[in-house]
């Protein structure tokens, strides 16, 4: 059975949950044997896996404390006026994510 669900975080970003992939969100993505990945899609369309092979619990806090981080730099940027480019803002969202 195929879903999806969608919880806002701000009025700008949301987390996208199962089947769809979208850039710039992170996503619960269905495994094997009812387990999960959690990724982020980046703007090219590159998957950058945060976690993989997770049970849905554990997933779900995953993906919830990665999409607050998401959320904190969005903020930090709009807040700040930062003008870059797009490549050298994925880069920052990677680092900013991943460490």
């Amino acid at each position: 059975m195929k879903f999806k669900i969608y919880l806002k975080i701000t009025p700008k970003h949301s987390i996208i949950l199962f089947f769809e992939l979208k850039p710039n969100k992170i996503i619960l993505e269905k495994n094997t044997n009812d387990r999960y990945n959690i990724l982020i899609l980046g703007k090219n369309g590159s998957k950058v896996y945060i976690d993989k092979a997770r049970n849905l619990n554990s997933a779900a806090g995953v993906l919830y404390n990665f999409s607050f981080k998401l959320s904190q730099f969005y903020d930090l940027i709009n807040r700040d006026e930062i003008k870059t480019d797009s490549d050298f803002t994925e880069t920052l969202k990677e680092l900013y994510l991943l460490g």
